[in-house]
């Protein structure tokens, strides 16, 4: 699906779908609400194995399950202040950010098991990002960051962080700059 302005999207499911550059299953260019859906076995060539937002995005209530990104964000790539909260990430795998690479976002309330990548096992932050009473467990990375990777100014609070891997540095956390 290619959404622009702005999109509501409620109560679906996705399933092997497949894109070359952007959004596995869904294109977003405006701000954008994702609630109560379920993702899985969606992959994309670029970024956002499922999700792909080119400006603001909200998704709540969400599963993202065995999603892939040959670049960034195997479930979720969001630009520009997203938010993403109640949902739950297992096995998804990019080059960077395994489940979720956001600028400027908030990641609360979320699970996330077995994701992978490069840099930032389950999630990967750039700008202000913050993350908030989730949990993290068996997720890795091959470089920086088991279970998150987080640039510039970063918040962490209230989470939980068991068996994460990182083949270098930061085997649950890793902060860059200003974190």
């Amino acid at each position: 699906a290619y959404i622009t302005e702005m999109g509501i999207v409620e109560n679906c499911n996705f399933t092997n779908n497949t894109a070359y550059e952007r959004g596995g299953a869904i294109f977003f260019t405006g701000n954008s609400d994702v609630t109560s859906c379920i993702f899985v076995n969606n992959n994309v060539s670029g970024w956002g194995g499922a999700l792909y937002f080119k400006d603001d995005g909200n998704v709540t209530k969400c599963i993202f399950v065995n999603n892939t990104a040959f670049k960034y964000g195997g479930g979720i790539f969001i630009i520009n202040n997203g938010e993403v909260t109640n949902s739950n990430f297992t096995n998804n795998k990019a080059e960077i950010g395994g489940a979720v690479f956001t600028d400027n976002g908030e990641v609360t309330n979320c699970n996330f098991i077995n994701n992978n990548a490069k840099y930032g096992g389950a999630v990967y932050t750039v700008g202000s990002g913050k993350l908030s009473n989730s949990n993290f467990a068996n997720n890795s990375v091959v470089f920086y960051g088991g279970a998150a990777y987080i640039t510039e100014m970063g918040i962490v609070e209230n989470c939980n962080f068991t068996n994460n891997k990182a083949g270098e540095v930061g085997g649950s956390l890793c902060f860059e700059g200003n974190a």
